[in-house]
């Protein structure tokens, strides 16, 4: 794995696909005085979203993955952070074959077949094997994660801890099988 650069001598990708989280993300590295660039998830992010205007960016769609090294090298990416959904699966007949894609190809089928998470895996190792560090949205919007803990001043009682256990085994198993991203215990 990359180690992320500094800031000194980093420029950040942000491959934004819908929702809020890609939003929070270009509003913080902007904040900090950075000048991220944008990769639009097309028919996912808004292109329209007014913290993206003046950021240099390209919209790609999800056919067109084999692009994405070529575009973050060009703008001088040195670590990218991926944020926001992307609901859409790719359509074969559309793919926009070169030799980036091609490369990611045996990689990406297999992960395809494995579900969600494979796929999201294959493409950071796909990433970073191009020299480029991928970086969690929680790294550059730190407030985006509560501290651990109890954050009231009532305590988990007995019964409690052991819904909060059941819900730990849950989570971790559906994680496993890669059909959601969480589990309530009551």
């Amino acid at each position: 794995m990359t180690m992320p650069a500094t800031k000194a001598d980093a420029r950040t990708g942000v491959i934004a696909g819908s929702g809020s989280l890609p939003v929070d993300v270009v509003r913080s590295l902007r904040a900090d005085g950075q000048n991220p660039f944008l990769v639009l998830v097309d028919g996912e992010a808004d292109p329209g979203e007014a913290a993206y205007a003046g950021c240099e960016q390209v919209v790609l769609s999800v056919e067109q993955v084999g692009d994405l090294i070529v575009h973050l090298k060009r703008a001088g990416v040195a670590r990218a952070v991926l944020a926001g959904g992307v609901a859409r699966r790719p359509v074969f007949s559309r793919i926009r074959w070169n030799i980036g894609t091609l490369r990611m190809l045996p990689r990406i089928f297999m992960a395809l077949a494995r579900g969600d998470d494979m796929v999201l895996r294959a493409l950071i190792d796909h990433i970073e094997a191009n020299g480029i560090a991928v970086v969690g949205a929680h790294e550059i919007v730190p407030d985006l994660v509560a501290p651990a803990g109890v954050l009231t001043r009532t305590q988990p009682t007995r019964a409690d801890r052991a819904d909060i256990a059941a819900g730990l085994a849950a989570a971790g198993a559906i994680g496993r099988l890669d059909i959601g991203q969480g589990a309530i215990a009551i």
